[in-house]
């Protein structure tokens, strides 16, 4: 005997379907930042190794992935994502 067929229904919302989504959508927590200073991107927190990288300041569409635990700020932007500082002598990141 075969399985009844069952009947499944999609509701289809194009409304606002060209819009971009919204700065630090799908990610819990996130938020646009300013970047003031220029300031060097690491991999991991605490500025060990070498910085891959720079934002320059006024880097547009910086993202705050998550509170920034003491002073290093885990950031996202166009190119990837890193840790940077932001805190006591040299606050890079308005937020």
């Amino acid at each position: 005997e075969l399985p009844q067929k069952r009947r499944i229904r999609f509701r289809l919302n194009l409304k606002g379907s060209n819009s971009a989504p919204a700065p630090g959508a799908g990610q819990a927590g996130a938020k646009l930042v300013t970047v003031k200073l220029a300031v060097d991107v690491y991999r991991k927190s605490g500025g060990k190794g070498k910085p891959f990288t720079t934002l320059a300041a006024n880097t547009p569409n910086v993202t705050l992935l998550e509170p920034c635990p003491g002073a290093w700020c885990h950031v996202k932007w166009s190119a990837g994502d890193g840790w940077v500082y932001s805190g006591p002598g040299y606050e890079s990141l308005q937020h």
